[in-house]
């Protein structure tokens, strides 16, 4: 059976990682596709090789070229013939030396548009991963893009579409810096972005079916301590 067209627009990454099988799921199923798939992809690597047959074939023009010059030159005011002939020649070889640089012009501008969109892409990836992180442990929806800027500064999106830090955790020194440890960092650094405290009052279930919801202090370390259960609601910060 052909895979279910997705309702939303697919995202692009570069390689499909054998060891993620969501992302595979993903791939079938056509929410995610491979870089090599993009229409610009395509139309980039056709321009390229496109162009590399201009810059062989323009190699030999030009050497065609100087040796009709040369011959030109000798025979320049004996054989007017000849001489007209060889004129044209050198207009053709002109003609298609000039498309060559052309269709260089088009590979050059097609992964331009390229590079564009991945970057688009990364900061879409990012803005949502932050933005929905933030929100679901108290932050002010009139902060989040405060959040997300700073946010971007230090994350990115590696081949597999993944929002990834270039520093290492602090609580775990194997593994890379979380947006959930990220977060709780800027509990402290950027304390104005959150929502004041709940107090005292909250009711012990929230409004939630199905179980009681914890409260916490907002001590950082406590913080740290219960962020995933933070961000899914089963705590929440007092």
């Amino acid at each position: 059976m052909e895979p279910t067209p997705s309702p939303e627009l697919p995202y692009f990454v570069e390689s499909l990682d054998p060891g993620q099988p969501a992302l595979q799921e993903k791939y079938r199923r056509g929410y995610v596709r491979r870089d090599v798939d993009h229409p610009a992809v395509k139309e980039a690597q056709e321009a390229k090789a496109r162009l590399a047959d201009y810059r062989e074939n323009n190699r030999a023009l030009n050497s065609l070229k100087q040796e009709l010059e040369a011959k030109l030159k000798a025979y320049e005011g004996i054989d007017p013939v000849e001489h007209r002939a060889l004129t044209e020649r050198l207009k053709e070889l002109e003609a298609e030396a000039a498309a060559a640089n052309q269709s260089q012009a088009r590979a050059a501008e097609a992964e331009a548009a390229l590079q564009s969109e991945r970057a688009a892409h990364a900061e879409t990836r990012i803005r949502g991963e932050v933005s929905a992180a933030f929100l679901a442990i108290g932050g002010r929806p009139e902060a989040a893009d405060y959040i997300v800027s700073k946010a971007s500064e230090e994350f990115s999106v590696d081949a597999a579409g993944r929002v990834t830090s270039r520093e290492y955790s602090k609580t775990d020194p194997s593994g890379k810096l979380t947006v959930a440890e990220w977060l709780t960092g800027q509990l402290t650094s950027s304390a104005f972005a959150f929502q004041p405290s709940r107090g005292g009052g909250a009711s012990p279930s929230s409004g939630r079916p199905g179980g009681a919801v914890r409260t916490i202090s907002r001590d950082p370390l406590e913080f740290g301590r219960h962020v995933e259960e933070i961000a899914q609601g089963t705590v929440i910060v007092q």
